[in-house]
């Protein structure tokens, strides 16, 4: 199972002090140590690594996910499955999974949940673009998206903005918002309002 790859010898079958040995594994075998063994002081050999036949059982599902096609067998040493997310769900991670050479798989990815925004008449920020909530759509966002917020500053009479971050199903709207009245009027809006200087980002 384990193969010489280098060794080169100053007299014939002799080694002496830092003389290297270079090792390889056959096909499916996996090299556990560092594949160069070197003569020591003493007349020992540093390190010689061992070849392992490494098997994997069939990889597990992930919630809210599915996996390439992965049939009921052994997988040897990487070999790769690929995985992705049933919508609306988001892929965190890598979307490949491969069998390591402990017998277990790579850390597989995780599939994150959309957040409802309840703020169906806010203007906010959304991917770059000024929109009203209600005109996203079902007012969804996906795990990680980030809506922007304008909030009002009253005394300055000028506006700032907040950030809140969609976690997985978990979404925060910012305590500075406050929902339009019945009859406000177009000039209250805090997104058609002037930027507050950055000494006054806060509400008062």
């Amino acid at each position: 199972m384990g193969l010489l790859d280098f060794y080169k010898p100053q007299e014939v079958n002799v080694s002496f002090y830092l003389d290297v040995v270079r090792y390889h594994c056959k096909l499916d075998y996996v090299l556990i140590g560092s594949e160069n063994a070197t003569c020591s002081a003493n007349g020992t050999w540093s390190h010689v690594p061992q070849c392992r036949d490494v098997k994997c059982q069939r990889p597990t599902e992930i919630t809210n996910g599915y996996m390439s096609f992965a049939p009921y067998r052994k997988y040897n040493y990487k070999e790769v499955v690929t995985y992705g997310c049933n919508p609306p769900y988001a892929l965190v991670g890598s979307r490949t999974s491969y069998c390591d050479k402990d017998g277990e798989w790579t850390q597989k990815p995780l599939c994150q949940a959309p957040c409802h925004v309840p703020t169906p008449k806010a203007n906010v920020l959304h991917n770059g673009r000024k929109t009203r909530v209600d005109e996203i759509s079902r007012q969804e966002i996906q795990h990680g998206d980030i809506i922007t917020y304008y909030c009002k500053n009253k005394d300055e009479n000028c506006a700032y903005t907040i950030q809140s971050q969609c976690d997985n199903g978990n979404f925060t709207v910012p305590a500075c918002y406050k929902k339009p009245g019945l009859f406000s009027v177009f000039s209250s809006d805090p997104s058609k309002m002037t930027p507050c200087p950055e000494e006054q980002q806060r509400s008062v």
